[in-house]
């Protein structure tokens, strides 16, 4: 099924918003307020000059470009004692050098609402959502790292949930979460989940958490229903360094794949570092089946004077479906530079190795690719009232 119409989807998700809106103002009345309330307006303005030497992500023969990219965005917060909002908009303006007929007023878009509303002192329902449109949908789905062939994808995403603090060590909470994937060309996916968790801080360094998660993956006429038990535990090692371990039994259509996490977060005086691993399952566009994932990265983060700072992180990603497998080798880097209080410079470096691509007969495609950038971003000083 080729990719369609998003409105349609848009108006649902609104609809659906609206609904969650109304019905929180029918939980409880709100509590007088107590306190001032704020409302923030940031606009912003950024410039990208990139260099791609695989534009369409191809195994053979990679065509290679120079892309302008102007990114206009505005986010508007508003907060109060009782309700906190949040939304925003982008969009991205792709000018190609040599492909000109990649050039798009609309390259990529980004819409985003978020909602709180505190029912009491230990209540607070939320509801949130994101709309997000691209040419390049490995963008989307971050957490497999796989490439893919320049081509129209989008993603919608709304979440609800409720969380309750029922003392000083103990919360509990409800989630329910809805995306949409679709892609020129191929299948349309849906998924349902919600998911119950309880937390409880056993002492001054230690927390541990469990929940259970229902997921219905959706393909087209074909399902797949998947049940999750998560227990987690986090116990912070020093004032500086924390370690967080998970794991758990995912039963999906009756096969048995374990979901395991863990990270190890230490900041230093000038450097904040992360070690992550997980397992796990998701989605990918264009296939009509669920993905089996695995993850090792590295984050460290170095910050000096007038908030200049430095990034660099490798990761490894596995990707399998139907005896298929896909290795993914990442490493991105880079620095950014805050010249006056609203204008900011940033250098980015994004090297990708990819061995494989999910299909019978590219299971040994080799395809690398190279991301070199530098942006310039505007952002005044936030209006206030």
């Amino acid at each position: 099924m080729g990719l369609t119409d998003p409105h349609p989807s848009s108006r649902a998700c609104a609809q659906a918003a609206a609904a969650a809106i109304l019905a929180a103002r029918c939980l409880a009345a709100p509590p007088a307020a107590t306190a001032q309330t704020v409302l923030r307006f940031q606009p912003s303005l950024s410039l990208t000059q990139m260099y791609d030497t695989n534009l369409f992500f191809a195994p053979s023969a990679p065509q290679a470009d120079f892309i302008t990219r102007i990114t206009p965005e505005a986010t508007v917060e508003y907060r109060s004692p009782v309700w906190n909002w949040t939304g925003g908009y982008a969009f991205d303006f792709d000018r190609f050098a040599e492909r000109e007929d990649l050039t798009r007023a609309d390259a990529r878009q980004q819409m985003h609402a978020g909602l709180e509303y505190r029912l009491g002192q230990r209540t607070a329902a939320t509801a949130a959502g994101t709309f997000a449109r691209t040419q390049t949908p490995g963008d989307l789905i971050p957490e497999t790292g796989l490439g893919f062939a320049r081509v129209t994808a989008q993603r919608i995403d709304g979440r609800s949930s409720l969380t309750h603090r029922v003392n000083q060590v103990t919360a509990a909470a409800g989630e329910y979460r809805f995306t949409e994937d679709r892609i020129a060309g191929g299948p349309v996916i849906r998924t349902h989940g919600a998911a119950v968790s309880a937390e409880r801080r056993t002492s001054a360094r230690d927390t541990v958490a469990a929940a259970y998660r229902l997921r219905q993956f959706e393909f087209g006429p074909t399902t797949s229903t998947s049940h999750a038990l998560n227990v987690a535990w986090t116990r912070s090692i020093s004032e500086r360094a924390s370690l967080t371990l998970a794991g758990g039994p995912n039963v999906t259509d009756a096969t048995v794949h374990p979901d395991l996490a863990a990270s190890l977060r230490n900041r230093f005086k000038a450097a904040d570092v992360t070690l992550a691993y997980a397992r796990a399952q998701t989605t990918v566009f264009g296939f009509a089946d669920v993905v089996q994932t695995q993850s090792l990265s590295a984050t460290a983060v170095w910050s000096f004077r007038r908030s200049f700072q430095i990034r660099a992180a490798p990761a490894v990603y596995q990707s399998r479906r139907e005896g298929l497998h896909a290795g993914v080798f990442r490493m991105t880097a880079g620095a950014v530079w805050p010249v006056s209080r609203s204008v900011s410079v940033e250098v980015s470096f994004d090297a990708t190795r990819q061995r494989g691509v999910l299909l019978a007969g590219l299971e040994h495609a080799t395809i690398p690719r190279y991301l070199a950038s530098v942006r310039l971003v505007a952002a005044p000083a936030s209006g206030r009232r």
